[in-house]
């Protein structure tokens, strides 16, 4: 196979360092997805394998991606770029194991035959394969933030070394490199890096010693391994898109519209592509989708609404309380609950309303935002001590996320939720501080709020 070959070094010189599970369970729905035909692996991807593929990477991305420099927004951008990849994996995977549905006398095989005979190619994509692939997503998003740091500091150190590497049996491509200098902005930087090989352990150093003198070292008979081309700092992407799971160009790609055929010498440009973005936003729905169709056949809930755009999702159980009496801005308070539930549901949020039935003296929370216990909480007094107090009746209910309603935007400043919370957490009083996230919804927008 193409891949194993690929990534046949990384293996020689690392084995497995991995630290992650792939639930078997998803395996288990994927099959029967795709053996019942519920997916047209030739154009789609199945959402579960989808997730658990792009929970894994963003996981490394998060491993890898640690150096001070560079900031969060970065970070999400190489996150974004690797949904792509992860679309394209899974439609490798996918098409792979619906080759293998029919007998040799072209018979539907029974769902255990099946399942047997794509074991190995299930062994190969969520067991050998991505395992290199997150260990090399860790790598390569390190390296990324390393040079973003060495770019902050470039007035202090200009200059970057290239390291031997450090594997037992390190390859001769990259010792021409060893030890030689170039500037930080170098041309030489845009083609090669440490890491730009599958399994490469050589690194780097940013220095203000002298750049080397690199002539005749032949940089340009060496290439990056494909899949591991550019400057992941610069390019926001973990795998470039010579990698073997994406297409040659626009004309073969399984995710192109019937549009597309016109355009037969089009650029490949698969992580700016609307169609693959399509294919990734439907895998993103169906399980919002699967739990909407849940909800409204549940009769313990009511209201359930599905804002198909942002993916976001609500349901109110019949047992949940809105306050009737009537706030200082003339409408029932229980109002300002459903409000800030309409502006999470489109932003994306799936938020539930639960029951607030419970032992006489028990506290409880509004309900759940992404499985998290939540709790709604309306600004509409201006007092010193006002949002403060809300953090605290937030968590006297258990709440691990607060969401702070203000229905005028008069009542709201940055500065004031921050002083709310500096006064919360200096004043505890014996409780185990559990409020790990902050939303505030101002008029119908929704701003999160990093305590």
């Amino acid at each position: 196979m193409v891949v194993d070959e690929l990534y046949r070094d990384a293996a020689d010189n690392e084995g497995a360092r991995s630290s992650f599970t792939f639930d078997s369970s998803i395996i288990e729905k994927a099959l029967r997805n795709i053996q019942s035909k519920r997916i047209n692996t030739r154009t789609t991807i199945d959402a579960g394998l989808f997730s658990e593929v792009q929970r894994i990477v963003s996981n490394a991305i998060d491993i890898g991606y640690n150096a001070p420099a560079g900031g969060s927004n970065f970070a999400q951008e190489l996150k974004n770029n690797a949904e792509v990849w992860s679309a394209f994996k899974v439609h490798r995977m996918g098409r792979d194991i619906a080759a293998r549905m029919l007998d040799e006398d072209g018979n539907l095989k029974s769902f255990e035959q099946f399942k047997a005979d794509t074991k190995d190619i299930v062994d190969h994509q969520v067991g050998r394969w991505l395992r290199t692939e997150f260990d090399t997503a860790v790598k390569r998003a390190h390296r990324a933030a390393e040079m973003r740091q060495f770019m902050e500091e470039a007035d202090v150190f200009p200059n970057i070394e290239w390291l031997p590497s450090t594997a037992v049996n390190p390859r001769e491509s990259h010792m021409p490199f060893y030890h030689r200098i170039w500037p930080i902005d170098d041309p030489f930087w845009e083609k090669h890096k440490p890491g730009d090989e599958w399994g490469c352990q050589c690194d780097w150093r940013a220095t203000d010693e002298e750049p080397t003198d690199n002539t005749g070292i032949g940089e340009e008979s060496i290439k990056p391994s494909a899949g591991l081309g550019g400057n992941p700092a610069r390019t926001g992407q973990i795998f470039s898109n010579d990698h073997p799971y994406f297409p040659s160009d626009c004309d073969h790609c399984a995710f192109k519209s019937v549009q597309l055929r016109l355009f037969t010498n089009k650029q490949k440009n698969c992580y700016q592509c609307a169609n693959i973005i399509k294919a990734i936003k439907s895998a993103k729905l169906a399980p919002v989708i699967e739990e909407y169709e849940r909800l409204r056949a549940d009769e313990n809930y009511t209201d359930v609404k599905i804002d198909r755009k942002s993916g976001g999702l609500s349901a109110v159980h019949r047992e949940h309380n809105f306050d009737p009496v009537k706030g200082c801005f003339g409408i029932p308070r229980g109002e300002y609950e459903r409000l800030a539930v309409e502006a999470l549901r489109k932003n994306g949020y799936r938020v539930l309303l639960e029951s607030e039935h419970a032992e006489k003296g028990v506290k409880t929370p509004d309900g759940s935002l992404n499985d998290i216990l939540m709790d709604i909480k309306a600004v509409e007094g201006t007092g010193k001590y006002t949002i403060k107090n809300k953090f605290s009746d937030a968590c006297d209910q258990r709440a691990k996320c607060v969401v702070l309603y203000f229905h005028e935007r008069s009542r709201y400043s940055e500065d004031r939720v921050r002083q709310g919370w500096r006064q919360y957490t200096s004043d505890l009083r014996g409780r185990t501080q559990t409020i790990e996230s902050i939303l505030c919804v101002i008029e119908g927008d929704l701003i999160e709020f990093e305590p």
